[in-house]
């Protein structure tokens, strides 16, 4: 009786915590089963009726004023397989954009081992969109955050569309859940995904050797144990993305479930039952794991003394509070705008490529990685990827790390929403879904 009263109650919490990213995905998947329908149909081409436009909207906002009953009773909204998406800038000429989408397709035996496939087929003028090396396009994987316990494929219709307008092959995928599986199986999960992906990429027009991964929160941790399997195991060649972009990730285990107990929300999150319990921690802490030499001793010395998972959590707990007074400073001066360092851009970057002694050279191994983190993330502090930054550095990792300062949590997945938030917000959002799309398109 406690697990149920403990699952519903945190259903609830983060269920209304995704409440305004679900309303646009909502207000998209409406837009989309008018213009597109559920069938396998080709959508025509030219504007649509004003009739149409007029039903669209109304679909719109019926689907966001039903959404809450709906998110409560889990029930997924109506699927659709090929829509058109319109863009329109100033008085520049309306643009049409045909996307196709390919859902609920099975990468595994599992449950869940499933995502979708979105992918641009061609202009209104019925030429193809512009790919990259040879005409092939650059392809995009997904793995949704949720605590490891939640989350469905549906909540980034809205991420799939845009960056398949954009020109990507966008595979969003999903993996076992806890209480029914644990981290380990997720990883295997993941790991199944990525699979899937490079095998199957150039079927719907992507480039397999250009791959990126992309995790955000607890799917930027399994993101990242995914990597470490394929790196320190015995991967065939060419098994790896060619980059990967962790979003606001958790890297140390034991480490963040003291700040969770900071929080007070340590027996609210399934992080650590998740894991298999506190022992388990350290078996899937990707920093620990690569600061670890053949002993299972430190082989990294940071910047700034740190507790390990192997240390006392009141030791890590006074590290936090340090990072949190440090953190209330930096915020305080951000507001006031006399933060130097970041007097000419609301983000700023560190990090480089190169190799190191430690770790035999293990750094050649890893694709190319980009930390995004947060300074308003108040679910995971922007300081777990400045402290992980320096771990791959020293591994030898070509490791880039950017700050967005006015980034929250959520703000990594609702950059997609097509303008819906204020001028702030909107603001932040671009200065992501550019940096990721300058990231995902880059040739290296």
């Amino acid at each position: 009786t406690r697990e149920i009263a403990f699952f519903a109650v945190r259903e609830l919490f983060y269920t209304l915590k995704l409440v305004p990213f679900a309303v646009r995905a909502a207000r998209h998947r409406a837009a989309l089963t008018l213009w597109g329908g559920r069938g396998r149909g080709r959508c025509g081409t030219g504007s649509l009726p004003q009739q149409q436009q007029q039903e669209a909207g109304a679909g719109s906002r019926a689907a966001a004023t039903n959404l809450l009953p709906s998110l409560l009773a889990f029930t997924p909204l109506l699927p659709t397989n090929v829509f058109r998406h319109s863009t329109q800038s100033g008085k520049a000429e309306r643009q049409e954009h045909i996307i196709r989408l390919q859902k609920n397709v099975a990468y595994g035996p599992g449950k869940r081992n499933l995502l979708d496939v979105y992918w641009p087929e061609a202009s209104a003028s019925g030429k193809a969109e512009s790919g990259g090396a040879g005409g092939k396009r650059p392809v995009v994987l997904f793995v949704h955050g949720g605590v490891w316990s939640s989350g469905e494929l549906w909540h980034y219709s809205a991420m799939g569309s845009d960056l398949a307008r954009e020109g990507c092959v966008v595979v969003v995928s999903t993996y076992n859940f806890f209480p029914d599986a644990l981290v380990g199986d997720q990883v295997a999960d993941v790991n199944g995904a990525l699979d899937w992906v490079l095998e199957h990429a150039e079927s719907y027009g992507g480039c397999r050797s250009n791959v990126t991964m992309v995790g955000h929160s607890s799917g930027a941790h399994l993101s990242m144990m995914s990597l470490l399997t394929r790196a320190l195991g015995a991967r065939k060649p060419g098994a790896m993305p060619r980059s990967a972009v962790l979003m606001a990730g958790v890297y140390d285990i034991f480490r963040h479930y003291q700040y969770e107990s900071h929080r007070g929300v340590n027996s609210l999150s399934a992080m650590a039952r998740a894991m298999g319990g506190i022992g388990k921690m350290k078996e899937f802490s990707p920093a620990v794991l690569l600061s670890s030499d053949e002993d299972g001793g430190s082989a990294v010395v940071l910047k700034r003394t740190r507790s390990t998972s192997v240390g006392s959590a009141e030791a890590v707990r006074q590290e936090i509070r340090e990072y949190e007074k440090e953190r209330a400073k930096l915020k305080e001066r951000l507001r006031a705008g006399v933060e130097e360092a970041h007097s000419q851009s609301s983000t700023h970057s560190s990090g480089s490529g190169g190799s190191s002694d430690n770790g035999a050279g293990a750094g050649d191994n890893f694709p190319q990685i980009h930390l995004f983190s947060g300074v308003h993330d108040d679910v995971v502090p922007h300081y777990w990827s400045s402290e992980f930054l320096e771990i791959l550095q020293e591994r030898g990792v070509d490791a880039r790390s950017v700050v967005f300062d006015d980034a929250a949590h959520l703000d990594f997945i609702a950059c997609f929403n097509r303008g819906e938030g204020n001028e702030k917000q909107n603001d932040v959002f671009n200065q992501i879904r550019s940096n990721l799309i300058d990231i995902i398109k880059s040739e290296q």
